[in-house]
């Protein structure tokens, strides 16, 4: 018994999945392949079909992470986190410190520290003041600083735009060495140590944008540790680094995570939630530019919650449900977790919907979810290239959806995200009205989509196009 065969390619090759997104699975029954990949004597088998999806996701041993993928996760690289333990590195434990870290209070904070964020935005760029802005790249100029804000004070309580922050080195300041090392961070991780001190400039700076972080994630962990031992209150920690070090504490010291796993999982929330917040943002306000119908839409929503004179309050989330519903649409189309690597730990066996009898995995075989195609497929989605945020307004959001994982894996970040892009999004839209930047002659709204969010697409950590320029004309009331 075998499943349709692919031509050999690289299995993480996420532009090869980008670029053949919509194609790949088209006459394919199983929507699974088995194909010839580069790693572990070829034997690989990519699939898009739920059913198959969830039985490898939800795996607590016959599948599990990549050791090679997750090592690229480890900050310092010997230190495993939640985003990259397997079950024999200790990921349960992990997960079951972490996971109470997220609580209403905390997504009570997102929502306040977005708030001001944005006013410090629009401060800093005198936008009260001006009725057109043109962004040549809405994701360096505004949600890279917005997310990173937000997510270093709510984090770690560092302030990046302050002076504390652009003290941090006096040629790259604590933004800029978020920005290098989430772009490069995969290359840190699996590229020996050695090549950093070579005379290459790029190495340099990532090797620079690391010490950096390093030392200011340190400096704050002495600092906790000295207020603890000063025994001040542990119940009031209110940033994750506090609450993660508190609830080690509270372990027994066999299960405890260690003060560098401690800042292991602190960095993988700040870069998750930078990089991914900030495309997801990006690519959303470059949709809605496209498509002004869904904008406008979104506009009399927000007019209708939040009065004039006030800003978003936390109890308007579940009346801005369109807002993440607009989100969640633009990550089906551009998912920036693009892909689920896994690895079979054992001999084990697949159902494959189509095929008579399970199908023989042998130990060692990787699995590729491919959410890329997942989300361009039409049997999944009807008129898949369309932008529809309406799609998400029947029956919950789910745990489970592709945009944040799948299984006992899935984004610990999911709410925080949330929280996050609804209040920004909120304050944004109804402060201006976003349009295409330059569009070249006869170029359509499609045709700049295409240009600007599809055929210049690129990964760094995430997936997502290198710069969404727009230009923003001020709502009038």
């Amino acid at each position: 018994m075998v499943l349709p065969t692919a031509p050999s390619w690289n299995p993480s090759d996420t532009h090869f999945y980008w670029l053949e997104r919509g194609a790949l699975y088209k006459n394919n029954p199983h929507r699974t392949f088995a194909f010839v990949g580069f790693f572990n004597k070829g034997k690989t088998i990519a699939s898009i079909d739920p059913e198959v999806l969830n039985q490898v996701a939800f795996s607590k041993g016959a599948w599990d992470r990549v050791p090679i993928v997750a090592l690229a996760q480890n900050f310092p690289r010997e230190c495993y986190n939640v985003g990259s333990g397997r079950m024999d590195t200790g990921y349960m434990r992990h997960k079951r410190i972490i996971a109470p870290v997220f609580t209403e209070d905390l997504y009570h904070r997102v929502w306040k520290e977005t708030i001001l964020v944005y006013d410090a935005i629009r401060e800093a760029g005198n936008w009260e003041k001006q009725n057109t802005i043109v962004l040549p790249d809405l994701i360096n100029e505004v949600t890279s600083f917005i997310t990173l804000a937000v997510i270093a004070k709510v984090g770690f309580d560092v302030d990046v735009h302050t002076k504390e922050a652009e003290d941090a080195d006096e040629t790259m300041s604590l933004h800029r060495a978020f920005d290098v090392l989430s772009r490069n961070f995969i290359m840190k991780g699996v590229l020996p140590q050695w090549l950093f001190s070579l005379p290459i400039k790029s190495l340099q700076n990532i090797q620079k944008a690391s010490d950096i972080i390093t030392t200011t994630m340190r400096n704050k962990f002495s600092a906790r540790r000295a207020a603890s031992k000063r025994q001040v209150n542990r119940a009031e920690e209110k940033d994750i680094f506090g609450r993660l070090l508190a609830a080690s504490d509270a372990e027994t010291p066999s299960q405890a995570l260690t003060d560098d796993e401690i800042l292991s999982n602190t960095f993988l929330m700040l870069l998750a939630g930078h990089e991914t917040g900030s495309k997801g943002l990006s690519i959303t306000l470059g949709l809605l530019a496209c498509h002004p119908e869904e904008q406008d839409s979104l506009y009399k929503l927000v007019q209708e919650v939040i009065p004039h004179d006030r800003v978003p309050a936390f109890e308007d989330f579940d009346a801005l449900v369109p807002l993440r519903n607009a989100l969640m649409e633009a990550l089906r189309l551009y998912p920036v977790a693009s892909l689920l690597f896994r690895q079979a730990t054992e001999d084990t066996t697949l159902n494959i919907p189509g095929l008579p009898h399970p199908l023989a995995i042998e130990k060692g075989t990787i699995f590729t979810g491919d959410y890329i195609s997942a989300g361009w497929d039409d049997s999944l989605w009807p008129s898949p290239y369309s932008y529809l945020p309406s799609r998400w307004t029947n029956g919950p959001l789910s745990a489970d959806t592709m945009q944040f994982g799948l299984g006992i894996h899935t984004c610990l970040g999911r709410r925080f995200a949330l929280y996050e892009s609804v209040c920004f999004l909120a304050m944004f839209l109804k402060e201006w009205q976003v349009f295409p930047g330059e569009m070249r002659p006869g170029e359509t709204l499609q045709g700049w989509r295409k240009r600007v969010l599809e055929d210049n697409v690129q990964l760094a950590v995430t997936l997502g196009p290198s710069s969404v320029p727009v230009r923003l004309e001020r709502r009038r009331p």
